[in-house]
């Protein structure tokens, strides 16, 4: 899924873009602060990436770190959350429920085939759904 904007605790997630893009900085990745945009700057500048490849990584990579933020939110309390999960997306059945058990990534691909999202419409109906758990 690709998403322009990280939400959650940054601190936890700037580990893995480090580990994907090793010439990030503990600076460059307080500066990115989960955005998209000033990631895909970063890797031009550093990595001397096209502006087109490099958004495409960007949001792909953002994107993979909120789908991780969620997947754990999910896992954690998915016994607590599939009823919350159901009453937001009447659409799921109890087996696809089942099926996703917690997992983000399974919950994506499950709303885009049922609801016709696209990545960007997924992702602000999940953003939405975790926002308002909070």
């Amino acid at each position: 899924m690709n998403i322009d904007r990280f939400e959650g605790d940054w601190t936890d997630f700037k580990g893995n873009l480090k580990s994907k893009w090793g010439k990030l900085s503990d600076n460059d990745l307080t500066e990115i602060d989960g955005n998209a945009e000033a990631l895909a700057g970063k890797l031009q500048d550093l990595y001397g990436k096209q502006e087109d490849e490099a958004t495409h990584e960007a949001r792909s990579a953002i994107g993979d770190v909120q789908t991780t933020a969620w997947s754990e939110k999910l896992h954690g309390d998915w016994s607590e959350l599939k009823g919350a999960v159901q009453q937001r997306w009447g659409k799921l059945t109890d087996n696809q429920l089942t099926e996703i058990n917690g997992d983000a990534n399974k919950l994506a691909g499950t709303l885009q085939k049922d609801y016709g999202y696209d990545d960007g419409q997924t992702a602000s109906e999940m953003r939405g759904f975790f926002k308002e758990l909070k």
